[in-house]
């Protein structure tokens, strides 16, 4: 006799015991005892909340990953920003002086009188 299930399964005692709990459960359907259904739940929902577990265990390491290569993206962007200034003030150095980088040395830095550069 094949029992008759409403649209929602009911869980039956006599004879097909928590059939759909077994179904939803993955185990073998047999004429098991209510407890070892409720057991059989644990171990299961026991599993499922590892897995959620290891699952946020990895979420959070590739967020502090995620949040790593962010620090690391930023003090390159700072890093690159003062290299632009440095560059800057260095072509604005080089072009107010630029009249005296022309001059040959000898006139920029001039021996006092009586001094030689021969030995």
């Amino acid at each position: 006799v094949q029992p008759n299930y409403a649209p929602l399964p009911i869980p039956r005692v006599n004879g097909q015991e928590f059939i759909w709990l077994g179904k939803a459960l993955d185990y073998p359907i047999s004429a098991l005892r209510p407890a070892q259904y409720i057991e059989a739940a644990k171990e299961k929902a026991a599993g499922m909340a590892e897995v959620m577990r290891k699952d946020m265990r990895a979420a959070a390491l590739e967020m502090e990953g995620l949040r790593l290569r962010k620090k690391i993206m930023e003090r390159s962007v700072d890093i690159l920003e003062r290299y632009q200034v440095d560059c800057a003030e260095a072509l604005e150095w080089r072009e107010a002086n630029e009249a005296h980088l022309q001059q040959p040395f000898a006139t920029l830095f001039p021996l006092p009188p009586g001094a030689s550069l021969d030995p």
